[in-house]
């Protein structure tokens, strides 16, 4: 339909810039393991756990963490540890010496060369003769 005689269009109203809403990163379920020597790893991902661990090792996003061990009882690569949700899962990565998961009440279960296992919080990890408690669900932010 033709615009009335006389008639100007107004121009319509120049865009208003929106703000982005801040990025926060969101809080993940972590997990903490300590040493023996009082040492902490922060596990959100994966984490490949070794004497000499690489971060091809470790893969995309994933963190390499070398544990001092002069015994040598842990391997270049001894085991992965990842978090999954509200579970820590651990698996052995066909370690010389395994990967065994000490309960609370002092008995040990010993993880099959490349298997996994679900480990609660309250558990030890024991690769070789290298000890890691295990502590959490715990909200950390990344």
């Amino acid at each position: 339909m033709p615009a009335p005689p006389g008639f100007t269009p107004e121009p319509a109203p120049a865009a208003q810039p929106v703000s982005a809403p801040s990025a926060r990163p969101a809080p993940a379920v972590a997990w903490r393991l300590r040493t023996s020597v009082g040492g902490e790893i922060i596990v959100a991902g994966r984490v490949v756990l070794g004497r000499a661990p690489t971060a091809a090792d470790a893969g995309p996003g994933g963190i390499a963490v070398p544990l001092h061990d002069p015994e040598r009882t842990v391997s270049k690569v001894h085991a992965i540890v990842m978090a999954d949700g509200d579970a820590l899962v651990v698996t052995d990565a066909n370690s010389t010496n395994g990967v065994a998961v000490r309960g609370a009440d002092g008995t040990s279960v010993s993880v099959p060369p490349g298997g996994s296992v679900r480990v609660p919080a309250g558990t030890v990890l024991e690769l070789g003769r290298f000890e890691l408690a295990v502590e959490g669900p715990q909200g950390v932010t990344r």
